[in-house]
């Protein structure tokens, strides 16, 4: 847009909710691939196509779009490798789903009604679910219960995204409690699915076994999924995002979300 941006994180350690400043002098404008993928740029919760598998080359060409020396991409690309986390993810789900307060706040964040849709313009609904026409028309007529959420959620996962993803991945940093580190795999992610998005594939964030070490954190559970987690990256790096992708069979719908005015200061 003829802008050239210089990004300061957190900028005022005294107000956490001030994530970044931006400014903006003039430049020569030009527009670039990741530019113009912007508008098409939507989670995949549908299959992908098993028939089209991903070379490690093309996965390898991802590492170059991090521009930040404590973020790490690995990829899960072997049989062994990609069971491994398949499985883990799975019983994650399950344990969210088993855990009346995950349960409940995760369940939060699902949208169902068009007011709530247009008052929050967050969260999760049925269009970008993955789900048949048929159902995503259902849901908005009949009213959804957590437990048929929860059992979407679960077959989606273990039936549809684990096994048709190409690879998994992951984001890794030193410091997972740091600020500027998690906002730097934000961005690195975005840059990751832009490219993605511009070369036919799609993405989806798989977090759930990342949501699982929150909670065993803040609720003094055992460290089973910490363990298991561990167990599969580098000595010392701990994941902050994690996701599946691989070539698209449908088109990805649009999530409700903020406008940039909305989360602006002034």
């Amino acid at each position: 847009s003829g802008m050239a941006p210089t990004v300061s994180l957190l900028p005022d350690p005294a107000d956490r909710a001030h994530i970044a400043r931006v400014d903006l002098t003039p430049t020569k404008q030009s527009a670039s691939e990741l530019f113009r993928a912007i508008p098409s740029r939507h989670t995949d919760r549908g299959a992908f196509d098993l028939a089209r598998p991903m070379t490690l080359r093309q996965l390898d060409a991802f590492s170059g779009l991090i521009d930040v020396p404590e973020i790490e991409l690995v990829w899960f690309t072997k049989a062994r490798d990609k069971r491994t986390f398949g499985d883990l993810t799975t019983r994650a789900t399950e344990a969210i789903i088993a855990d009346p307060r995950q349960a409940a706040d995760d369940f939060s964040w699902y949208r169902t009604e068009w007011h709530e849709i247009q008052a929050r313009k967050d969260g999760i609904t049925i269009d970008p679910s993955g789900q048949s026409p048929l159902i995503r028309d259902l849901a908005k007529v009949l009213p959804v219960s957590r437990k048929q959420n929860n059992d979407g959620w679960l077959s989606g996962t273990r039936d549809t995204q684990i096994p048709t993803a190409a690879a998994f991945g992951a984001l890794l940093v030193p410091e997972p409690l740091d600020q500027i580190q998690r906002v730097g795999v934000g961005r690195i992610w975005q840059r990751m699915h832009l490219t993605a998005t511009a070369g036919g594939l799609g993405m989806q964030p798989l977090c759930q076994v990342l949501e699982r070490i929150d909670r065993e954190q803040s609720a003094g559970l055992p460290a089973d999924f910490s363990t298991a987690m561990a167990a599969m990256l580098p000595a010392g790096r701990h994941a902050i995002m994690t996701f599946r992708i691989g070539y698209r069979t449908i088109e990805a719908l649009r999530s409700p979300r903020r406008p940039a005015t909305a989360v602006m200061l002034a």
